[in-house]
């Protein structure tokens, strides 16, 4: 059907898109045969188009299409809100039916000292419950920590901070795939030990991915290589190191206020 008139905005139209909100002028009826040969397909296609390809990207060459994203090229990419709130949630979703605590995962460690011993209890009680409480803030949490001292480390970039807020978006929804990917795993096959050595050895993939992800999209702005490597290795490390410093301070405040 074809109207002259938006029926979303009530604008005069002249042509197939509404100049006002964008709209399609034309509509159709919702039927149950259009629902499934149309709507249901159509929104497949979408999320498929959107969704997979900026998965594919973020894997195949993040920085430069996270780069381009933010320099304007958006039309296939999905939406950097919409892309994390869904992995956070199916994150969240393959979380919850882990046999063990998070802090299991972590591998055990020979102390010398009943002190530090229970310094390391105090540790891995409090972030086992902090982690299981508030799963979804860890994880947002990440990315103004990351954002930064991205932004710091590159100030000659001239990206301001939101921006720096998209790309680590970007970035901390790969590292939340990549965890729900092995919380998948973990539910299949349950050998501690094993999915140990796992877990540490995604650590380090993570940490990897996160420099290759700096290393492409700020190889535009830095002249030299080498500085940029380096660049990109300190903003990984200080800003693990930050977040777990920012959780220590609260775990021992904690405490100090509960004695």
């Amino acid at each position: 059907m074809q109207s002259n008139t938006c029926l979303n905005c009530n604008s005069q139209v002249t042509e197939s898109f509404c100049a006002s909100c964008g709209q399609k002028t034309s509509t159709h009826r919702f039927s149950l045969k259009h629902f499934f040969t149309h709507d249901l397909l159509h929104g497949w296609l979408h999320l498929d188009k959107g969704f997979l390809f900026t998965t594919k990207e973020l894997f195949t060459r993040p920085g430069h299409s996270i780069r381009e994203y933010i320099q304007g090229k958006r039309v296939k990419h999905f939406h950097f809100i919409s892309y994390i709130v869904i992995l956070i949630t199916v994150s969240v979703f393959f979380n919850q039916f882990i046999p063990f605590a998070h802090t299991e995962l972590v591998p055990t460690t020979n102390y010398n000292t009943q002190e530090s011993t229970k310094l390391f209890e105090y540790f891995t009680k409090d972030y086992n419950e902090l982690y299981t409480k508030y799963q979804k803030l860890f994880y947002i949490s990440y990315i103004p920590i990351y954002a930064f001292f991205s932004y710091l480390l590159f100030l000659n970039s001239k990206l301001n901070y939101a921006e720096n807020l998209v790309l680590q978006t970007y970035k901390t929804a790969t590292a939340i795939l990549l965890g729900a990917l092995f919380y998948m795993l973990a539910i299949l096959y349950n050998d501690l030990e094993v999915l140990r050595s796992i877990f540490t050895l995604l650590g380090f993939v993570i940490y990897a991915y996160g420099i290759w992800f700096y290393y492409q999209f700020f190889s535009v702005y830095e002249k030299s290589k080498i500085l940029l490597l380096i660049k990109a290795v300190i903003i990984e490390f200080i800003s693990i190191f930050t977040f777990a410093f920012l959780i220590w301070i609260y775990i021992i405040i904690k405490h100090i206020v509960l004695k």
